[in-house]
């Protein structure tokens, strides 16, 4: 019963994470060969930039859920004791039984503090992550309820509370973020699966199953950040790219825009990557 459940929920995470990028992406438009979706016309970077990070804290969510539903119980497991039955039910002192959203809170605070962040620090941002959750799903709600006059202006405030609200790398930092990701289980690198022909990536020299470093000064760990990367700078002008080939780092020059790759997400252990 507990996976059947776990299943639904997750189902529905991941239905709701398609829904979102196909709404914005797969309008019968060319394929993006860095991230596999379509992009439906010239995409303005800083909205993009808006998407992307909406889509990773969705996808933030789902590795949550994902890792405390579907975590067993170990109390099913041999050597466990009656005394861990009633934490690992979920439930708290009072003997409440805790929701999945809280124990993957839980789940997140001990990560963070793993990967090196103070538990007050921890708290304090994802009591803001929270609040701004909140204040979210209440400006949907407004914008809903409200006429075309008044909806106008929630919808402003949703634009802007997403363009700038709070984010859990910039937050953090790139160090803490990248074992952060790390200590949860989830993927902190992203590596080539395949070079398509006639490609820039093709010609420095791409293969697969190298794994990208930096584009443009810029740390990759995940997917989203070459999408973002390649949505900046002027087409034509020339940036640095850094890889791990072969076990050996490697710098080339390339020009900005689709690098012609098809990607997937790897974990590396953060203290051997820059």
């Amino acid at each position: 019963m507990k996976i059947h459940i776990a299943t639904i929920i997750l189902s529905m995470t991941v239905g709701f994470l398609g829904g979102v990028a196909g709404h914005y992406f797969f309008r019968g438009s060319p394929l993006d060969e860095e991230s596999g979706v379509r992009t439906s016309e010239p995409v303005n970077p800083q909205n993009d930039a808006a998407l992307v990070a909406r889509l990773d804290r969705l996808q933030e969510r789902l590795h949550q859920i994902e890792s405390t539903v579907l975590m067993p119980n170990r109390s099913e497991n041999p050597g466990s004791s009656p005394e861990n039955t009633d934490e690992d039910a979920g439930t708290g002192e009072t003997g409440r039984r805790r929701s999945p959203i809280d124990r993957a809170r839980t789940s997140t605070r001990e990560n963070l503090i793993t990967a090196g962040i103070l538990p007050d620090r921890a708290d304090d941002i994802l009591q803001r992550i929270s609040q701004q959750d909140y204040r979210r799903l209440q400006l949907g709600n407004l914008i809903e309820r409200a006429d075309s006059s008044a909806r106008q202006q929630y919808a402003d405030e949703l634009e802007e509370l997403n363009q700038n609200g709070v984010v859990l790398r910039t937050e953090v930092g790139d160090d803490a973020y990248d074992n952060y990701l790390f200590a949860s289980g989830q993927s902190n690198r992203v590596k080539v699966t395949s070079v398509l022909s006639g490609s820039p990536a093709e010609m420095i020299g791409l293969q697969s199953e190298d794994i990208i470093l930096t584009y443009n000064d810029q740390r990759i760990m995940r997917w989203r950040d070459i999408r973002s990367a390649t949505l900046q700078g002027e087409i034509g002008s020339y940036i640095d790219i850094e890889i791990l080939q072969d076990g050996s780092r490697m710098n080339f020059s390339i020009p900005i825009g689709t690098l012609g790759v098809q990607l997937a997400g790897v974990q590396l252990e953060p203290q051997n990557q820059p």
